[in-house]
């Protein structure tokens, strides 16, 4: 049987490539808001049954529990004092391995997709971690090394900001 999540891959390459052929250079800030939207709905119905009081769930649950419904057994996540740590090897849902698709399109969608993902990172992955620790109050960074892009291997670093309080969290700066 094949994996379920691989059909989220034709999503995500969609999420890519349509912003960028109907808006353009505004293609970024779509997919942006768009991730935000996602994240509140998923906050709502998803992690709200499960976690009354949102703010005060700690980085590590949410990064496991995007990473488990998400990527499944291809992601290992370490969590240590200072960091968390997800490798990603074999990514079901990664629509870089669809690139040849762009071959397809003209020289500027090209080139405002390739921008864009430069700019904004493109993984589903990252901008649901992103916006739910957002939501959750948590000032993160998060690094995301793809190497090449069409392998479906990743590294993810999720770094407190050590600089800003969390804005709704009543804990440390440091990962509750």
């Amino acid at each position: 049987m094949k994996d379920p999540r691989s059909l989220l891959r034709h999503f995500n390459f969609a999420i890519i490539v349509v912003p960028a052929e109907m808006f353009g250079e505004r293609a970024t800030a779509f997919r942006k808001t768009l991730y935000r939207r996602a994240a509140e709905s998923y906050l709502e119905y998803e992690l709200m049954p499960d976690y009354a009081g949102f703010e005060r769930v700690s980085v590590d649950v949410i990064v496991k529990d995007v990473c488990d419904r998400m990527l499944g057994e291809a992601a290992k996540i370490e969590v240590e004092s200072d960091k968390i740590v997800v490798t990603v090897r074999g990514c079901p849902i990664s629509p870089f391995s669809m690139l040849k698709k762009y071959e397809s399109l003209s020289d500027r969608t090209k080139r405002i997709i390739q921008d864009s993902i430069r700019r904004y990172p493109a993984c589903p992955v990252v901008n649901l971690i992103d916006e739910l620790c957002r939501l959750a109050g948590h000032d993160v960074e998060i690094l995301h090394d793809t190497g090449d892009v069409c392998s479906r291997r990743c590294t993810i670093t999720v770094l407190p900001r050590g600089d800003r309080e969390p804005k709704q969290c009543g804990d440390s700066p440091q990962f509750p």
